[in-house]
Protein backbone atom coordinates (compact mmCIF):
# COMPACT_ATOMS: atom_id res chain seq x y z
CA UNK A 1 0.00 0.00 0.00
CA UNK A 2 1.35 3.13 -1.15
CA UNK A 3 1.48 6.21 2.20
CA UNK A 4 0.80 9.33 0.63
CA UNK A 5 1.24 12.68 2.59
CA UNK A 6 -1.23 14.36 5.22
CA UNK A 7 -3.84 16.23 3.18
CA UNK A 8 -3.65 13.58 0.26
CA UNK A 9 -4.23 9.76 0.12
CA UNK A 10 -4.17 6.46 -2.29
CA UNK A 11 -6.90 4.19 -3.48
CA UNK A 12 -6.56 0.27 -3.50
CA UNK A 13 -2.70 0.33 -3.23
CA UNK A 14 -2.37 2.81 -5.90
CA UNK A 15 1.12 4.93 -6.59
CA UNK A 16 -0.90 8.31 -7.14
CA UNK A 17 -2.11 10.12 -4.68
CA UNK A 18 -4.65 12.23 -4.72
CA UNK A 19 -5.16 15.40 -2.77
CA UNK A 20 -7.91 16.45 -0.62
CA UNK A 21 -10.32 18.92 -2.61
CA UNK A 22 -10.98 22.32 -0.48
CA UNK A 23 -13.56 22.55 1.80
CA UNK A 24 -12.63 19.28 3.22
CA UNK A 25 -10.04 17.13 5.16
CA UNK A 26 -8.74 13.92 4.49
CA UNK A 27 -7.71 12.67 7.23
CA UNK A 28 -6.21 9.49 6.66
CA UNK A 29 -3.14 9.11 3.71
CA UNK A 30 -3.97 5.53 3.09
CA UNK A 31 -7.82 5.60 2.35
CA UNK A 32 -10.68 8.08 0.67
CA UNK A 33 -12.08 9.24 3.96
CA UNK A 34 -13.17 12.67 2.77
CA UNK A 35 -14.95 14.98 5.43
CA UNK A 36 -16.66 18.46 5.03
CA UNK A 37 -15.22 21.07 7.07
CA UNK A 38 -17.89 22.49 9.60
CA UNK A 39 -19.53 26.26 9.22
CA UNK A 40 -17.05 28.50 10.92
CA UNK A 41 -14.05 26.97 9.57
CA UNK A 42 -12.42 26.16 6.30
CA UNK A 43 -9.49 23.91 4.27
CA UNK A 44 -7.82 24.86 1.12
CA UNK A 45 -6.57 21.78 -1.41
CA UNK A 46 -4.40 19.35 0.74
CA UNK A 47 -5.82 19.86 3.74
CA UNK A 48 -5.31 17.18 6.88
CA UNK A 49 -7.73 19.13 9.19
CA UNK A 50 -10.24 22.28 8.83
CA UNK A 51 -8.86 25.24 10.21
CA UNK A 52 -11.11 27.71 12.30
CA UNK A 53 -12.00 31.34 10.45
CA UNK A 54 -10.13 34.20 11.94
CA UNK A 55 -11.76 36.51 14.42
CA UNK A 56 -12.47 39.41 12.31
CA UNK A 57 -13.10 37.93 9.24
CA UNK A 58 -15.95 35.62 7.27
CA UNK A 59 -14.77 32.49 5.22
CA UNK A 60 -16.43 30.16 2.81
CA UNK A 61 -16.10 26.36 3.54
CA UNK A 62 -13.86 25.98 0.99
CA UNK A 63 -11.51 28.34 1.61
CA UNK A 64 -11.79 30.58 -1.19
CA UNK A 65 -12.71 33.56 0.52
CA UNK A 66 -11.90 34.88 3.70
CA UNK A 67 -12.68 38.70 3.60
CA UNK A 68 -12.22 40.99 6.39
CA UNK A 69 -15.59 42.07 8.25
CA UNK A 70 -16.60 45.88 7.65
CA UNK A 71 -16.62 48.79 10.68
CA UNK A 72 -19.40 48.36 12.65
CA UNK A 73 -19.23 44.67 12.22
CA UNK A 74 -17.39 41.54 13.85
CA UNK A 75 -16.44 37.90 13.64
CA UNK A 76 -15.14 35.61 17.00
CA UNK A 77 -12.69 32.99 16.06
CA UNK A 78 -14.82 30.29 14.44
CA UNK A 79 -17.99 32.18 13.68
CA UNK A 80 -17.52 32.17 9.96
CA UNK A 81 -19.82 35.12 9.18
CA UNK A 82 -19.86 39.05 10.00
CA UNK A 83 -22.57 39.87 12.43
CA UNK A 84 -23.61 43.67 12.43
CA UNK A 85 -23.55 45.65 15.47
CA UNK A 86 -27.48 46.24 16.76
CA UNK A 87 -28.91 49.80 16.66
CA UNK A 88 -28.18 51.32 20.08
CA UNK A 89 -24.86 49.92 20.61
CA UNK A 90 -21.18 51.12 19.17
CA UNK A 91 -19.06 48.18 18.07
CA UNK A 92 -15.19 49.55 17.89
CA UNK A 93 -13.50 46.13 17.55
CA UNK A 94 -14.24 43.41 14.28
CA UNK A 95 -12.54 41.08 16.19
CA UNK A 96 -14.81 40.97 19.39
CA UNK A 97 -18.42 40.70 20.33
CA UNK A 98 -18.08 43.98 22.29
CA UNK A 99 -21.52 45.57 22.19
CA UNK A 100 -20.89 48.74 24.25
CA UNK A 101 -24.53 50.30 24.77
CA UNK A 102 -24.93 53.96 23.86
CA UNK A 103 -25.77 56.19 26.40
CA UNK A 104 -28.90 58.86 27.17
CA UNK A 105 -28.55 61.32 24.88
CA UNK A 106 -26.58 59.88 22.27
CA UNK A 107 -27.69 57.05 19.87
CA UNK A 108 -26.13 55.11 16.97
CA UNK A 109 -27.46 53.18 13.98
CA UNK A 110 -27.15 49.66 12.83
CA UNK A 111 -23.39 49.02 12.01
CA UNK A 112 -22.14 51.40 14.54
CA UNK A 113 -18.41 51.53 15.66
CA UNK A 114 -19.17 54.78 18.47
CA UNK A 115 -22.36 56.56 19.47
CA UNK A 116 -23.00 60.10 18.59
CA UNK A 117 -24.41 62.70 20.36
CA UNK A 118 -27.67 63.77 19.77
CA UNK A 119 -27.74 66.48 17.44
CA UNK A 120 -28.67 69.97 18.54
CA UNK A 121 -32.05 70.94 18.39
CA UNK A 122 -32.94 67.10 18.44
CA UNK A 123 -34.08 65.10 21.69
CA UNK A 124 -32.89 61.34 21.35
CA UNK A 125 -34.98 59.54 23.85
CA UNK A 126 -34.22 55.80 22.15
CA UNK A 127 -30.49 55.11 21.92
CA UNK A 128 -31.10 53.52 18.62
CA UNK A 129 -32.41 56.30 16.18
CA UNK A 130 -31.47 60.06 15.15
CA UNK A 131 -34.37 61.06 17.46
CA UNK A 132 -36.90 63.68 16.92
CA UNK A 133 -36.95 67.24 16.42
CA UNK A 134 -37.56 69.14 19.68
CA UNK A 135 -41.00 71.31 19.90
CA UNK A 136 -41.84 74.98 19.16
CA UNK A 137 -40.63 77.01 22.19
CA UNK A 138 -38.08 74.13 23.67
CA UNK A 139 -34.49 73.52 23.01
CA UNK A 140 -31.68 71.18 23.88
Amino acid sequence: MFDCGLGSFSEGGSSNCTQCPAGFYCPYTDARVILPCTNGSYSSVGSHECMKCPAGNRCSNDGTIILPCLNGQYAIEGQGYCHDCPAGFACPYTTQALELPCTNGTYSLTGSIVCQKCPVGYECPLTSSVGTLCSAGTFR
